[in-house]
């Protein structure tokens, strides 16, 4: 049998002038890994071929898998990188020069059964190679191909080009200079584990923390890829580096799928997307339009705002825009659980804040936008939303829209737009209180708090915001909303206070205190059940650290499939799980949170059991359902 490689991607030719090669010895189910080194003409080269045979080899074809290359030219003076996959036929008749003709001069050594499998790395996906062959007789060459990376299986050969260049001997052993370009379970195992332990997690767990999200395959690939590699400080067409054409390219192509998920006029409207995430992202637009000490006011957390809104306490000034700025909360009215616009209005009277923040991390309803608007008015001040939670909502238009109102909206990408980890602050074109809020904001981005932005980021972003405006993300975000109202009408059925009675987006908020429990502890037993959600703050609440309530989001476990009917079993569970908190407090002597995690921790924990037998539903239920881009 013929085996030939391609060395360089280069057409082949002149089949007749080959020399004929021996018949390898082969074995059944053979999967092994030729490592050789070559050297000819001014070029070096290392390279490792993986050979996959047929369960049954019949002669038909052998599939020979290019999957490492590395090369230095004289005169190229860089680093070459490919991955080239063929399927090769035994007798080719139209090939040209730099044909690599290996024969077998020894029976290989392979690693077989137990050995092999243990030896097999998870399979990578690559698309055709950036060197296709011109006119070749190639057969069922895919457009996708699944390639299985092996550990080496050592086997010695010796080789010729056919062009008459003088043999090379071949070795294993690789240059110490090289980069070895190998996957992660060869190259770190450790961190290949603990991958592999999170992936399971994720598939087993009920995964209800409303910031979380599965993001897509296509997200994945375009995060994953070489635009990693560039460095691009500065926008488009305003780089410090040279060689972003194609960086250019894409960020442009990013704004205006930006703009367009969230139906903006580009003439009103601009928007920067290289915030890391949400946080920098608000301290960017507080860089932009305010002066240290200047006045901000936003949501108190324990009341369902967010640290980066400016949370202190009367010890502690804990998130740096409450050191850098004045910070003045408004808050819930304990009585309705909404948002209290009146007493708002009587403490901006008084406060004169500059800026009004909108938003929340765990309040499920909506805002007032006309009233915060006629606020932020009455005292002369911006008026800011913060729809990290809510992004992807708004897309798709099931909730108010704030771009009405505001004059500046900052979000994450990878909650409900179900984005890659990053950010992006929206800014209105028009002058805004004497602020030309585009060149503050790009200002205060690059070069004032960030430098290169995270291109891959912004490529995954891109994908993103394209899905965002099908008919299918609108669906989506529709089923997010009537899950979580499902989960809440449950939860309300089997006794529980939701703060403000229900919601209207994709959270709820339970308040455990009339239960004598808190969230740290339903979050702990949740946890050993495979339910991941988080404690929570809850109006009234004195700790951040040992809060009374829970938060329970509907967006991942939506987009694994789940509809109303599983959400309202999602409710079972949590129930169960709380009476088993509760049963777990009553045997704990002392009365300290980490008296009872230990008590729960250890092996002699009385309602193990029941936590095991909750855990082994919760999963049966969960595995049913796969994860988008796993």
């Amino acid at each position: 049998m013929r085996v030939f490689i391609n060395r360089d991607g280069i057409d082949f030719s002149d089949a007749q002038s080959m020399q004929p090669v021996q018949e390898w010895d082969l074995i059944e189910n053979l999967q092994g890994v030729v490592e050789y080194q070559t050297r000819y003409s001014k070029f070096q080269s290392v390279a490792s071929i993986t050979l996959h045979f047929p369960e049954s080899f019949g002669g038909d074809t052998t599939q020979i898998h290019y999957i490492g290359f590395k090369g230095e030219a004289t005169q190229l003076k860089r680093d070459v990188v490919a991955t080239i996959v063929y399927e090769i036929t035994p007798n080719p008749s139209d090939h040209k020069k730099f044909v690599w003709n290996i024969s077998g001069k020894r029976k290989m050594q392979a690693c077989s059964g137990a050995a092999m499998m243990g030896s097999l790395q998870q399979p990578m996906r690559v698309n055709r190679p950036a060197f296709p062959l011109k006119g070749s007789a190639i057969t069922g060459f895919p457009h996708q191909i699944k390639l299985n990376s092996v550990k080496p299986c050592r086997a010695q050969f010796e080789g010729s080009l056919v062009t008459g260049r003088p043999p090379s001997s071949v070795s294993v052993p690789l240059l110490e200079t090289s980069f070895v370009d190998h996957g992660i379970s060869e190259a770190d195992p450790e961190v290949c584990a603990i991958i592999s332990k999170e992936k399971e997690r994720q598939f087993k767990s009920l995964e209800l923390i409303a910031s979380e999200n599965f993001t897509s395959r296509a997200v994945m690939e375009a995060v994953g890829s070489c635009l990693t590699n560039k460095y691009s400080e500065g926008l488009p067409g305003k780089r410090y580096y040279g060689g972003n054409e194609y960086i250019d390219e894409l960020e442009t192509l990013c704004q205006k799928r930006a703009l367009a998920a969230f139906h903006l006029d580009e003439k009103k409207w601009g928007v920067n997307v290289q915030p890391l995430s949400g946080s920098p992202a608000n301290f960017e637009v507080y860089t932009a339009i305010l002066n240290p000490h200047d006045r901000i006011m936003g949501l108190d957390l324990p009341h369902g705002g967010h640290l980066s809104h400016g949370f202190m306490t009367p010890k502690r000034r804990v998130s740096g825009t409450s050191i850098y700025f004045e910070s003045m909360p408004y808050r819930l009215d304990e009585s309705t659980g909404l948002v209290d616009y009146d007493m708002l209005e009587k403490t901006a009277t008084l406060f004169r804040p500059k800026l009004i923040i909108a938003g929340a991390s765990a309040y499920p309803r909506d805002f007032d936008y006309p009233r915060m608007r006629k606020i932020a008015d009455a005292v002369g001040a911006f008026l800011m939303m913060d729809m990290a939670h809510i992004s992807g909502l708004v897309a798709a238009s099931v909730v108010a829209d704030p771009f009405e109102y505001c004059d500046i909206v900052t979000t994450t990408t990878h909650k409900s737009l179900r984005g890659p980890r990053g950010g992006m602050i929206f800014f209105k074109k028009d002058p805004v209180l004497g602020v030309e809020l585009e060149s503050a904001i790009n200002n205060a981005v690059f070069p004032g708090l960030q430098g290169g932005p995270h291109n891959h980021t912004i490529g995954g972003l891109a994908v993103c915001l394209k899905h965002a405006q099908s008919p299918e993300f609108k669906a989506y975000q529709n089923q997010v909303v009537s899950n979580c109202r499902a989960l809440a009408s449950r939860l309300v059925g089997l006794g529980y206070k939701l703060v403000s009675g229900g919601s209207d987006n994709h959270l709820v908020l339970v308040d455990l205190r009339p239960l004598g429990i808190d969230g740290a502890r339903v979050e702990k037993i949740l946890d050993m059940a495979s339910i991941t959600l988080n404690k929570n703050s809850v109006p009234g609440d004195k700790s951040a650290l040992v809060p009374g309530g829970i938060r329970i989001g509907s967006p991942a476990m939506t987009t694994r499939g789940f509809t109303e009917k599983e959400f309202s079993a999602i409710a079972d569970f949590i129930h169960e799980g709380v009476q088993i908190t509760i049963d777990a407090k009553g045997l704990v002597s002392g009365s300290k949170l980490q008296e009872f995690l230990k008590f729960v921790a250890s092996p002699d924990f009385p309602l193990m059991d029941k936590v095991s037998n909750l855990r082994n539903r919760v999963e049966a239920l969960t595995t049913q359902f796969p994860i988008p881009g796993l």
